[in-house]
Formats: structure tokens, C-alpha cells, sequence
């Protein structure tokens, strides 16, 4: 056991422990080359490593065969310092939430696989998190079960408003636990910027946005509650002004972005992309307030009750290549399908 400590531990043999083989509390070791066999071998909650979130250790070459948890397991809650989670050929399992602390800052190396063990837990960041991958390396965010499927785990929820957080070239997959969220990426007044991501196999939505500003570009968002008719790539709230550009959805539920609750009650623009928005209710551009539409967006209305309420401004300017399309979200069009646009 590591009690903030620092030492080298290099092409050691861990094994037969009755619990963990390795534990760290707010320490930062070197260990390098080191083998984990078979400890706490008939202990559901052993770990190969087990790791104080507190705890900043640079793991290389390690492998672990055997042990109940062939991985690094991650404990209590708070990551209130600057550093980094590295690439090993062990992947972490976070236990329960995670905090990566206002004023503090998380990196995340490329290639790293992060579990997360119960359905509610979750990545929350209040500071910023750094997750850049690469095209041949990705950052894998992922249930730790062997037999996955969507809602095994909470969400990445980011919240505040620092706009230092990213998400880039990473797969986030098989989020939104029943009964706790209902997506896989969750925003709260924030405005990270998701990059070259795939966000797939959630319980219900990918993403959803609460009164948050992100920029999410070239992102494919896969098979996200694909046996759900309430299920959306994106789902955003009328308080919500995301940057859009380039994503793609295939298999979800809904192909398109979710615009819920009724009041756009600021400045700003709804931008062209991909994917349509479908109005899931009356939205309502309130008095003195501007909503902007760029050309070619394509605006659905999913219910014969919904409508686009204008007491502020609406400014809709498309072109003759680009016209602005305000239409029914129904595959099979018919006259009466939505409401109207109300000035």
C-alpha cells in the first residue's frame, strides 16, 4: 500500500494477494513492467491496481491475468489537482462518480479504456477535462461489463461554465442508465467543445444540452436508443445555442436533434448541419429575443399541437440553394400533421 508516496515499482510480480495487489491513497508512483496475477482471485471487489482518486500514478507495460478485475480500479470521488490518467495496457474502472474538481484539470491520454462499474456512476466535471485521442487510438468510455448494453452506466456530465473542456476522438458507448439520465453525454450550463467523436448504443439520446453552448463537430452518433421512439442523437433545450457542424446519425431512435421545453429567451442562431431539429413541443421565441435560422436548416414538428410561437424576432433568411424547410417530422406526409408558425 502506497500512503502518499512515490517510489518505483519496476518488472515486479504481484500475486496471490487476498484482496487487491496494489493500492494507492494520494500517491504518484512509477510503475512500470510489472505483473498482477491472480489476486483476490475469488473476490468480486478485488483489482489488480486500486487507486485513490487522489492518486496521479504513471503506469507503463503492466499487464494483469487472473486477478477477479484485470484492470485499475478507481475509488471515492474527487480528482482535485492537475494531472493525468495514462495509457496502460490495464483499463481503469471507476467504482462510483468521479469529480474532477472546479480549478482542476484532468487529461486523459489516448488509447485509455475508462469503465464505469454501476449503472450509477458517472464523469463528473466541474473543471476541465482534456480527452484527446487520436484516429489510431481512441479514448474508450464504455460499460465494464463483459456483455454490454446501453444504460449499464451513467453519463460524462459536463457543468459550468469553462470552456476548456474537450472531448476528441473518443467513443462514448452504451450510457444512460434507467432511472438516472437519459443520455449518454449530459451538458449543464456548459460549452466543451466534442470533436471527431462517436457516441453510440445509449439507453435513450446521445447527447442532451441544458442551457449549454458547445461546439460538437464532425461526431457520428450510432444506434443511440435505437428501439426507443422518444430516443434522439442529440436532445437540446430551447435554452441551449450549440455550434453544430458535420455530424451524422444513423440507427437512433429519432436521426435528428431534439428541441424540448418551450423558451428561447436570448440572442442567437440555430445553425445548419446534418440532421434536422424536431420541435417535440410549442417553442416560443420570446419578446425581446432574436432567433436567427441559417440557411438550408430543416425545422420538424413532431406533434399536430406544436408550433413555432414568434413574440420576439424570428430571422429566417435562406437561399435559393439553401431554402429554410419548416415541415412534419412524419416519414408519410399529410396536410394537418403540425401546427403552425405564429407571429
Amino acid at each position: 500500500r502506497l500512503e502518499s508516496a512515490a517510489p518505483t515499482l519496476r518488472n515486479c510480480t504481484v500475486s496471490g494477494s487476498r484482496m487487491h495487489g496494489l493500492t494507492l491513497l494520494l500517491s504518484d508512483p512509477l510503475i512500470e513492467n510489472c505483473r498482477f496475477l491472480n489476486n483476490g482471485s475469488t473476490n468480486k471487489d478485488a483489482f489488480a491496481v486500486f487507486m485513490r482518486s487522489d492518486s496521479l500514478p504513471r503506469l507503463s507495460g503492466n499487464t494483469a491475468t487472473g486477478n477477479v478485475h484485470d484492470a485499475v480500479g478507481i475509488f471515492d470521488y474527487n480528482v482535485g489537482r492537475k494531472g493525468t490518467w495514462v495509457k496502460d495496457n490495464l483499463p481503469y474502472t471507476l467504482l462510483n462518480d468521479v469529480y474532477v474538481n472546479g480549478g482542476s484539470t484532468l487529461t486523459i491520454e489516448p488509447g485509455t479504456v475508462l469503465q464505469f462499474r454501476n449503472p450509477d456512476t458517472a464523469l463528473v466535471v466541474d473543471g476541465t477535462l482534456i480527452a484527446r485521442g487520436t484516429s489510431a487510438a481512441p479514448i474508450l468510455f464504455t460499460s465494464d461489463e463483459v456483455q454490454k448494453a446501453g444504460g449499464q452506466w451513467e453519463a460524462i456530465i459536463f457543468r459550468g461554465a469553462n470552456t476548456n473542456s474537450i472531448l476528441e476522438n473518443c467513443i462514448v458507448e452504451y450510457g444512460a442508465a434507467a432511472g438516472v439520465c437519459d443520455e449518454s453525454i449530459r451538458l449543464e450550463g456548459a460549452a466543451p467543445t466534442i470533436r471527431n467523436c462517436t457516441v453510440r448504443n445509449s439507453r435513450v439520446h446521445g447527447i442532451t444540452l441544458l442551457n449549454s453552448d458547445p461546439l460538437i463537430e464532425n461526431c457520428q452518433f450510432l444506434n443511440n436508443g435505437s428501439t426507443n421512439t422518444k430516443a434522439f442523437a442529440i436532445a437540446m433545450r430551447t435554452d441551449s445555442l450549440p455550434r453544430f457542424r458535420n455530424n451524422t446519425a444513423q440507427g437512433n431512435g429519432h436521426d435528428a436533434i431534439a428541441v424540448f421545453d418551450y423558451n428561447v429567451g436570448r440572442n442567437g442562431t440555430w445553425v445548419k448541419d446534418n440532421l434536422p431539429y424536431t420541435l417535440l413541443n410549442d417553442v416560443y421565441i420570446l419578446n425581446g429575443s432574436r432567433l436567427t435560422i441559417e440557411p438550408g436548416v430543416t425545422l420538424q414538428f413532431q406533434e399536430p399541437d406544436t408550433g413555432l410561437i414568434v413574440d420576439g424576432t424570428l430571422t429566417a433568411l435562406g437561399t435559393t440553394n439553401a431554402p429554410i424547410r419548416f415541415t412534419s417530422d412524419d416519414t408519410q406526409k399529410a396536410a394537418g400533421q403540425w401546427e403552425a408558425i405564429i407571429f
